[in-house]
Order: C-alpha cells, then structure tokens, then sequence
C-alpha cells in the first residue's frame, strides 16, 4: 500500500518522496563538488568556454545598474535570464565577474536537486525500483556534471525544466489554479533562460487541449496557461523591437538558421557562392554589403527558408544527423576539466571515437555510461508507450509530457550545428527516468497490482 498512500500524499507529502530527494541529493553533490575543487585548481581556467564571457560581461553591467547592454548598447543577442541569475550571485556578494567560485557552487547545488527532483519523477512514475536506478544514473551522468562547473546556461535551464515537471504533476494531484499559475510562470521563464524554449508553450497547450485534469475546464485551464507562458516571450520581444526596431526575442537564432541552412545546402550538394562579400552564414554578415541591421535579420530568415524549400529532404536528413550526434557524440568537457592533457581526437567515425574513449581509461567508460543513457533513453520511447496504455489516466499524462518535452528540445536543437554535450543536458534528466522506466518498468507495475487489490 505504500506507492499508493506516496502518490496520494504527493511528492514530497511522503516519508519515502523526502529519503529519495535527500539521498540522491546528496549523493549527486559528491561528484560535483570533487569535480568543481579540480576546476578551481587547475592553472587554466576549464569553468568558462564558449558564451561564458558573454554571460559573465551582461552580468556584470546588470549587477552595476547599468542595464542590459554591451559596451553602451543594448544586448539583443540572448535573453536576459541566465545574465540575471548572475547578476544576483555578483550582487549579493557571493561571486564576482573576476571570483566566480560562488556561481559555480550555485550551479553544483541545481545540478545536485535536479538528481533529487530525479528521483522524485521516477518514483511516480515507476515505483521505487525505477526510482534507485534513476538517481543513480543521474548522480554518475557525465555531461550533468560537467557543465555543473561551467558558466553556461544549461543547469539553470535544467533546474526550472524539472520544476516544472514536478509542478505539473503537483497540479494534477490537486488541480487548484495556484498550481497551474505556478506551472505556467515556470514555463515562462525558461525561454528567458535559453532561447530553445521560446515556442515550447504552443505544444503544452496542444497538450493540454487533449490530456488534463477531468475537473477543470478546457477553456479555463488554456487561457490561463497560454497567457502567463507567453508574457515574458511577448514582453522581450517588445523590447527588442523598441531598441533594435526588429520583433525578435534573441538575435543569436537568426545566427543558427543561416548557419544550419548552409549546411543543408552542401549537404544537398549545392554549391557555394563565389564572392568577395559576406554570406548570410559568416558572423561578420552585412556591414560591407551597406545592410542596416533590420535587413541583416530578414536576409538570414529568407536564406534559411529559402534553402529548406528548395531541399526538404536534406533538411530532414540534417535534423537526424544533428539529433544522434548530440546524443551519441562523446562530451569532452568533463575530460577537459579533469585531466591535464587530454588526448587529441581525430576522425569522426565510431572507431575513431571508441579509440579515444579506451585512451582515456576509467573517464571514457563514464563518458560511455553517459551516451547509453541518452540514446537508450530515446529508443525506450516506444516501448514505453506501448506499456503505458495500461497506467492510469495521470500517469499517461505525465509520460505524455516528457515524451513532448523530450521531442521538442532535440527537435529545437537540432537546428543549432556542431553541437556538443551541452546540448543535450537538459533532455538527460529525462532520458534517464524513460529508459528507467522502460528497464525496471515490467516490476514497478507488478508491485501497482499487488497494490491495487489490496486496496479495495
């Protein structure tokens, strides 16, 4: 009778819920933290990389009341949350632009609850079996921990991706409009985060249209949640569109379309134009063809769906071969955090990546533990669905809303070439409770039976 009286008492309303979420929260911070005290060592610093200089500069003029800008002018090119989660820590003292050991240990707090929060999502959905092997997973996922210790928008997204999760299946079991105002403002604060999700609201309505509480009413339940979700987006966009004069919510996705089209293109066989002047794809586009910026935006839209019309095939070809590679590429970063001198990697074949992860010894064999998770996470979504015809109602709905989660955050960045393990750290949590779920999930539903005649 206990998985019953843990569903009814909510998530964290059982004795069970709470041993979970703190077990696996501390377990998760072990590994986080060795590997912060190896980042804050080395003589190089590992704990910045790619936008991080960005996000620590938006932060700093923040902090200082200076606004959201670059040397004077406003800043369009990623949104405001990640920046402001910084500017918080920088303001209260806890880091700054030149110390930033307090947003690391920030980061590896959220990166340490998300394996809680884990654990919580797997209990309800298979049990506790489903639930110790999630945990588990989640606390040795390479990739999770890596980026932990870097100043990069991806655990902060992951932290409030989860919430939300967990809020959606506190609202469903108690259907109360505080609980869908809560689920919906955390959904609208994850594009403010990353970009990613500025569209992921249309497809939970789209949800919601068909699977919600059989209390509520439809109607209610989606203008309450399309509004509040949108806010921000339509909020951000306004002001773009005031200071840049174009209607867009974060100038770095023009960047990524062109980018992608291209590759489309040569990918179809296309070749490629010669001239002197910048192509749409070059991040130095326009200046030197007289282009004001607003023309620099829609030149680089046009070329994007210019180029998909004219190769639809190789587009979609393009999306399944981004798609796998950010599941089943090794990440290099947590290499690159720990060891001194890492082994060069040459080819892109699956030999060539195996010949490195062997080189690297006991690391590779995690970094191996973390592609498996991924892609096995991916190919137990059949299954799953299959299986879940027989649950209840709510755990139906639940599934629905990782799958769609799932779906959606490969499916946006896939759009976003060359990819690294970055991109697919704020699908893992996910991953890790499906192929969960699909592994032990034949048990946990034999344990629900047992249950289930007992209570009647």
């Amino acid at each position: 009778m206990a998985e019953e009286v843990d569903a009814r008492q909510g998530l964290l309303g059982s004795l069970r819920g709470r041993h979970l979420f703190m077990a696996f929260f501390l377990i998760g911070l072990v590994p986080r933290l060795l590997v912060l005290n190896i980042a804050l060592h080395r003589e190089r610093p590992v704990y910045t990389w790619q936008d991080s200089y960005g996000y620590i500069m938006m932060a700093h003029n923040l902090a200082d009341g200076t606004g959201f800008q670059d040397e004077g002018h406003p800043q369009y090119h990623w949104p405001p949350g990640y920046p402001g989660f910084l500017a918080l820590i920088f303001a209260i003292g806890i880091a700054s632009p030149v110390h930033l050991a307090g947003a690391l240990i920030a980061q590896v707090l959220l990166a340490s609850l998300v394996v809680g929060m884990v654990s919580l999502l797997a209990l309800r959905l298979g049990g506790t079996p489903v639930a110790l092997l999630s945990g588990t997973l989640m606390a040795l996922e390479p990739a999770s921990i890596a980026h932990a210790n870097v100043i990069l928008t991806e655990t902060l997204f992951t932290f409030l991706l989860l919430l939300a999760v967990l809020t959606w299946i506190w609202w469903w079991d108690s259907p109360k409009t505080y609980r869908l105002l809560t689920f919906a403002g955390l959904v609208s604060l994850l594009p403010l985060v990353r970009p990613v999700a500025t569209y992921l609201w249309a497809p939970i309505a789209l949800l919601l249209l068909f699977v919600r509480p059989s209390s509520v009413s439809r109607t209610r339940t989606l203008v309450v949640f399309i509004t509040l979700a949108t806010i921000p987006i339509v909020a951000w966009t306004l002001r773009n569109y005031i200071v840049i004069r174009v209607p867009i919510f974060a100038g770095v996705g023009q960047v990524n379309e062109a980018r992608f089209a291209r590759d489309v293109a040569d990918l179809a066989g296309e070749p490629r134009e010669v001239s002197t002047l910048t192509q749409p794809w070059q991040d130095d586009f326009g200046p030197d063809r007289g282009m004001s910026f607003p023309q620099v935006v829609k030149a680089r839209h046009d070329y994007f769906i210019s180029v998909l019309m004219r190769h639809p095939a190789a587009a979609l070809e393009r999306l399944a071969l981004t798609a796998a590679g950010g599941l089943g590429v090794p990440d290099s970063r947590l290499p690159d955090i720990l060891l001194k001198e890492v082994p060069s990697f040459q080819g892109g074949s699956v030999p060539d990546r195996l010949r490195w992860l062997w080189r690297l010894h006991w690391l590779g064999g995690l970094l191996l533990l973390g592609m498996a998770v991924s892609v096995g996470g991916v190919l137990a979504l059949p299954p799953l669905v299959l299986r879940a015809r027989a649950w209840p109602r709510e755990k139906q709905a639940h599934l629905g809303l990782l799958i769609l989660l799932i779906l959606y955050l490969l499916l946006m960045s896939s759009f976003v070439m060359y990819q690294s393990g970055r991109y697919r750290v704020p699908v893992i949590p996910l991953l890790v409770v499906t192929l969960s779920c699909a592994l032990l999930g034949r048990r946990a539903r034999r344990e629900g039976v047992r249950i289930s005649e007992v209570t009647k």
